[in-house]
This record gives structure tokens, C-alpha cells and sequence, in this order.
């Protein structure tokens, strides 16, 4: 009996212990819902509510009122980017509850023309559609559909970062004198703005034809994105802020003053004044670009949001690639890293849309975070050295089949890596001819033979390509009854098909980054000769005037510089060069019943 009476008050009191952790674990657990009459999506945790997201109705207006309570809890806080990329919306209100808004909630709202807030909100208010703190003196966000020109009150100290970003549709800003700090990006995208103007009697900042400054002229702060052609900085800056030309897409040249002690330009893109950073080409640049060879950094958002580039050179002097340099330089189809960059910057190549390959030199140790994100037409990343330290999302949003190659032998890579597949592959460069009676022979690489031995055939055509190696690589032959062709490249054919002609010489060469690392041999072996001397770099090699065919040739790639893979005497012999005084004259006749002999 006295066991039964214990257990039941044991029972009782677990019970009681369950009961008060349910509550308890009630109270701090996060509750997400929507909510169906208005598309907000909201999250309660610790009995009030924050807002996460918005889907828009069916017959929806445009005009949304969040409402005070969602689930029963007061709405106190809108979460990061919660209305982002909203398009549909054209006016917001705000209720009295919100004391917290999170960073990027109206970002890319490209229709809304006004946000509203309940008088009787205590942490902010609004005036003509445009969010301030309660008491006047911050500008937290101006509604990118809002345009023309805009004058900030007088009451304001103070523009917080991105406060007007993507306002794509503003002209003009003018700012009063009592504004003391404008924050990063405040102005970023607002593609036709044409002019922001400073109160003469502002301490902190001035304007100069529309772009803004500091006040004593030595730090260009923004030069607004719809300012067109060329602009001249003056000797007395010292300092540019960071995305002072951002999304600038109709500035076409920024010229250095030649007393400025920190700049310079050169063909209207800015440098340091020893040109070893390049600093800012502006974005209405079209074609192609070939930096300097001073250059050994590429500035933070160097070449930001210069879609009209379609091909950028970049020296071998190059060590770091900053953060955002090439960010949405969406012409490139494909740029070339030099193999002394040890670092790639946050964002580097972010939205480059139509790069579709990337070789990553040995001598990268770090890819910074979102370095190649959303590269949609990217399918492979060659790395050609051991694993470096790779960030955050740093592929992320490349092709489907987007793999991450690497160098066969090289430590640190698993697959999956980073989340990423992988692949192996060999690097080097890779050949094969077509034969007289053979065709086409197999691929063979780095050295190996392509032709016959003691079989006396002629060459007739060859294809050359290189594998897992930036750049390219051109190459010519000297075929019998034509001469020299023209260069083609790339696993391109040379020489002729169906045409039983002899190859008798041969050029090749390399380009772009692979001519910057390595030196291209080959050598031929020549009927009645045998195996003649190594050419290099688009020396000839082979034999003119004799009508020797080629019976096999070799070719390999030796780092820039080193030593030739054997003898390079007697590479190519001229019969006229050897007999200058010899003078050979070639006939042809026509017989009957024959034609041309």
C-alpha cells in the first residue's frame, strides 16, 4: 500500500515537472506561419512577432498594411530583407508596434513610390512616403520607385547606408547643411541620377558639378551613376571612397589631374600615382582593356558593373585580385589569371554571366567568399595547384553541372569538395596527325611521337590543344604546292584532307597566359634527315626548298625559360639559305592525254 501511494505521488509530481517544461519550452519556441489575408510570412518567438516575408495575394492592390498583431503576438520587428525583390508593392504602412527594422527590407522594391508609418509609432515616422527615425534627423530609406528630384529636410544629420539604393528613377538629391555623415553606398544604383547638391553652409560636405566631396575638396565621396562621358579629378584629392563610381555605365573616361600626387590616368582609366594599383575604369567602356604592365593589383570594384568589356588583359606582374573587381562584367566570356595572383578577392567575378571556364594558377592560396557566385554559365573551375582556402558560396549558383577540376597529384581535394564535384585531370598539351594510308592516329601528349617511324609516310594535317592550361595555342604548316597556311588555333586543323599533300614544315606558338608560363618545343623528323633540332615559339621547323616530307613530329611545354629538351641545331634548314647562290626554278607540262604533270 505504501509502495502504491509513493509511486502515485511520484507520478504526480513528474507530471507537474512535464507540464512546466512544456510551458517553458512553449514560451521560447519559434513559431513561423503566414498569414493568408495579407501574404505575410512571420515568425513568433517570445511572444512578439517579426516579419520574414511577403507573398502577394490573389487581387492584390499594391497597398500593404502590416497589421499590429500576427497569431496573437505584436509585430515589433520586419526581418532582413523581407520585402526584397517585392515588385508588386507600391505603398507599405507601418504599424505603431515596429521599434526594429532589419538591413535591406525594401531592397529592390522597384514600384514603391511611398512607405507610411502609424503616427503613433515611437521609434520612426514618415514624410512624403519617405522612413526617418522618430526625430527627424536620420534618413533610414527612400522608396526606389520614388523619382525626380528630392530635397533631404533640414532637420536631418544624418543618411544611412543605402538609403536610397536602386532608386533608379531620382534625378537629383539635395542635402541641407546640417547632414555631419552619409553612409556607405547610400547612392548605389540609382542609375539616372544626374546631380547631388550640397547646402553652400554644410561643415562636412560640398559638391563640384553635381558629384560629392568632402568639404575641404580632398575626398571624392560619389559621383552620381547617370553622370555621362568624362570627369577630371583635381589635384587636391587624396582619397576616393569605396564605390565612389559605382554602376557609373555611361561615364566613359576619368582623368587624373597631372599635379594630383596620389592618381593618375592613362586612356581615361584611374591608377595610382606609380601605377601599380589599377583603381577605377569607368563603366561605360566597351571592348577590350589591356592593363599595364606596372600593374600588380587590381582595386577593390575596379571594374564594377562594366558589362560592355568583352576581353581584359591582365599582366603577369599581377598578385591580388581585389573584392568585387570584375563583379558583373557580364560581356567576358573568359579572362586569364596570371600565375603569380596568390589572392582572389570577396566577389571578384560575382555575376560575371557568360564566363564559362576559369584556371586557377598554383600560386592562389585563398578564393574569397562569393568570388564566382551566381557565374550561371560557369561549368568548370581548373585549380592547378593544392587546395586553397576556398569562402563562402564561392561557386555558388554556377551551371548545374559546374565541376571543380583539379590537377592530378595535387593534395587537399575530395570529392564532393566544399560541396562542390570533382574531377582530375592532366595538364600539358596534346597532338595528333593524319598519316598518308594511316587517318587520323590517336591524340598523344607532352612529348610523345605522332607520326610513323620506318614507314616513310608522309604527314598530311595535325591538331594541337592544350589541356588544363590558360591561354591558347596557334599554329601553321608549309604544305606542298601551297606554302605557308595561314595560323589557325585551338585543335584546329592544319594542313590539308583528301588531298594526299605533304606537310613540310611547321610553327607553333602559344598565347595569353600559357606564353606567359611556359615555352613551347617541337621537333620534326624529315625524310632523308631524321630527327632534326627542338624550335621553340613559332620558330620553323622542318626544311624548305627540299620537298621533304615530315614523317613525325614531337612537342612539349617547358616552364619559361628552362632548358630545351635536347639539340637545337639544325631545327629547320633553307636549301637557299644554305646555297644562297643556288637558284632553284620549278616547271610543270602538259601532256596529252596526261593534262598537267
Amino acid at each position: 500500500m505504501r509502495s502504491t501511494r509513493s509511486v502515485r505521488i511520484l507520478s504526480i509530481v513528474l507530471s507537474a515537472l512535464m507540464v512546466i517544461g512544456i510551458v517553458a519550452l512553449t514560451k521560447n519556441t519559434v513559431q513561423a506561419d503566414t498569414d493568408a489575408t495579407t501574404g505575410l510570412t512571420y515568425t513568433i518567438s517570445a511572444g512578439t512577432a517579426t516579419v520574414n516575408g511577403f507573398t502577394a495575394p490573389s487581387g492584390f492592390s499594391g497597398a500593404l498594411i502590416i497589421p499590429a498583431t500576427l497569431g496573437g503576438a505584436s509585430v515589433t520587428c520586419i526581418g532582413n530583407e523581407a520585402f526584397s525583390g517585392c515588385s508588386s508593392l507600391i505603398s507599405v504602412t507601418i504599424p505603431g508596434s515596429v521599434t526594429n527594422l532589419g538591413l535591406w527590407v525594401f531592397t529592390n522594391c522597384d514600384s514603391l513610390t511611398s512607405i507610411t508609418v502609424d503616427m503613433a509609432n515611437t521609434t520612426y515616422k514618415s514624410m512624403d512616403g519617405i522612413l526617418y527615425s522618430k526625430d527627424d534627423t536620420v534618413l533610414i530609406r527612400c522608396p526606389a520607385g520614388k523619382s525626380g528630384n528630392i530635397t533631404i529636410p533640414s532637420s536631418v544629420t544624418s543618411v544611412e547606408s543605402f538609403a536610397f539604393e536602386a532608386c533608379q528613377k531620382l534625378t537629383g538629391i539635395t542635402i541641407p547643411s546640417g547632414v555631419t555623415n552619409i553612409g556607405g553606398y547610400s547612392f548605389s544604383k540609382c542609375t539616372s541620377l544626374l546631380s547631388i547638391t550640397v547646402d553652400s553652409a554644410n561643415a562636412v560636405y560640398k559638391s563640384i558639378d553635381g558629384i560629392l566631396y568632402s568639404k575641404d575638396g580632398t575626398a571624392l565621396i560619389c559621383c552620381p551613376a547617370g553622370k555621362a562621358g568624362s570627369i577630371t579629378i583635381s589635384s587636391i584629392v587624396t582619397s576616393i571612397h569605396t564605390s565612389a563610381f559605382a554602376n557609373c555605365q555611361s561615364l566613359t573616361s576619368i582623368n587624373a589631374s597631372t599635379d594630383n600626387t596620389v592618381y593618375k590616368s592613362s586612356d581615361g582609366i584611374l591608377y595610382s600615382k606609380d601605377g601599380t594599383e589599377l583603381t577605377c575604369c569607368p563603366g561605360g567602356r566597351t571592348g577590350t582593356i589591356n592593363i599595364p604592365n606596372s600593374v600588380t593589383r587590381i582595386g577593390f570594384e575596379a571594374f564594377y558593373w562594366c558589362s560592355g568589356l568583352t576581353g581584359i588583359t591582365i599582366p603577369s606582374g599581377v598578385t591580388s585580385i581585389g573584392g568585387y573587381a570584375f563583379e558583373n562584367c557580364s560581356g567576358l566570356t573568359d579572362i586569364t589569371i596570371p600565375s603569380n595572383v596568390t589572392s582572389i578577392g570577396e566577389g571578384a567575378f560575382k555575376l560575371c554571366l557568360n564566363l564559362t571556364s576559369i584556371t586557377i594558377p598554383s600560386s592562389v592560396t585563398s578564393v574569397g567568399d562569393y568570388a564566382f557566385n551566381y557565374c550561371m554559365s560557369l561549368t568548370d573551375a581548373y585549380f592547378l595547384g593544392n587546395a586553397p582556402t576556398l569562402g563562402k558560396y564561392a561557386f555558388e549558383g554556377c551551371a548545374s553541372n559546374f565541376t571543380i577540376n583539379y590537377l592530378s597529384g595535387k593534395t587537399g581535394f575530395t570529392n564532393p569538395w566544399q560541396g562542390y564535384h570533382t574531377a582530375t585531370f592532366t595538364q600539358g598539351i596534346s597532338y595528333q596527325t593524319h598519316v598518308q594510308d594511316v587517318g587520323w592516329q590517336a591524340y598523344v601528349s607532352n612529348g610523345a611521337m605522332s607520326g610513323t617511324s620506318a614507314q616513310s609516310k608522309r604527314l598530311e594535317a595535325i591538331r594541337i590543344k592544350l589541356e588544363g592550361i590558360g591561354g591558347g595555342i596557334e599554329y601553321r604548316t608549309h604544305v606542298q604546292d601551297i606554302g605557308w597556311q595561314g595560323w589557325v588555333a585551338d585543335d584546329t586543323l592544319s594542313g590539308t584532307s583528301g588531298q594526299s599533300k605533304r606537310l613540310e614544315a611547321i610553327q607553333i606558338r602559344l598565347t595569353g597566359q600559357a606564353a606567359e608560363d611556359f615555352d613551347v618545343y617541337y621537333r620534326v623528323h624529315a625524310q632523308n634527315v631524321g630527327w632534326m633540332g627542338w624550335a621553340k615559339n613559332g620558330e620553323s621547323a622542318g626544311t624548305a626548298g627540299y620537298s621533304y616530307r615530315l614523317e613525325a613530329i614531337e612537342i612539349k611545354l617547358v616552364a619559361k625559360g628552362g632548358a630545351a629538351p635536347g639539340t637545337t641545331v639544325n631545327a629547320y634548314i633553307d636549301r637557299y639559305a644554305v646555297n644562297p647562290d643556288e637558284k632553284a626554278v620549278s616547271y610543270k607540262t602538259h601532256v596529252q592525254d596526261i593534262g598537267w604533270q
